[in-house]
């Protein structure tokens, strides 16, 4: 048994792009087995465990069984009508941050500098932020040329689909340079 500690957690704040909001609770969930249902002490599915907090034993998330119900209408609506299966695809670029905080400037030297920006905080081999030779510990300052102070400003950087690149300036250990990401799908 667990605990839901809030029922709609908006996960922007945590860098994640998402058009819902998810149940956060203290259930495990590791690597392969995510997926599984969040069931209530009445046997009921509330949720589908969908991922964890990096670097946090007991904090998880899970998509609340009403969007996994909605999802599955649409779905047997396309097969009834004959369209085509599926969703759109997603921008991918392959890396996960947070934002610049006074907790992250005092642990690291190299950030104490840094007005804001998003760190990096692990890339995804094979991705197109691996290609272009973005490192865990970057910080993103800049993006297209705007200050990168919220995560709504990396947000609408990643849906603005009249791009096909991201133009990032980065830090690294002190060290200032510019970086062009061309997004893949996923």
């Amino acid at each position: 048994m667990g605990i839901v500690s809030n029922p709609k957690r908006s996960l922007n704040e945590l860098g994640l792009s998402a058009p819902i909001h998810y149940v956060q609770t203290d259930a495990a969930i590791n690597v392969g087995n995510s997926g599984g249902p969040l069931i209530n002490l009445d046997g009921e599915v509330v949720g589908i465990n969908a991922m964890k907090l990096a670097n946090s034993d007991g904090v998880s998330f899970a998509v609340p069984a009403i969007y996994v119900e909605e999802f599955l209408q649409g779905v047997d609506k396309q097969i009834a009508t004959g369209s085509k299966v599926g969703y759109p695809r997603r921008r991918f670029v392959g890396l996960a941050y947070y934002l610049l905080d006074d907790e992250a400037k005092r642990q690291d030297p190299d950030y104490a500098s840094l007005e804001c920006g998003a760190v990096v905080h692990s890339v995804t081999v094979g991705s197109p932020a691996h290609f272009c030779g973005i490192e865990p510990g970057d910080v993103i300052t800049k993006i297209n040329g705007q200050q990168v102070n919220s995560t709504t400003n990396v947000q609408k950087a990643l849906h603005d689909t009249t791009k096909d690149t991201l133009e990032l300036e980065i830090s690294r250990h002190g060290r200032q340079f510019k970086v062009s990401l061309k997004f893949g799908d996923q």
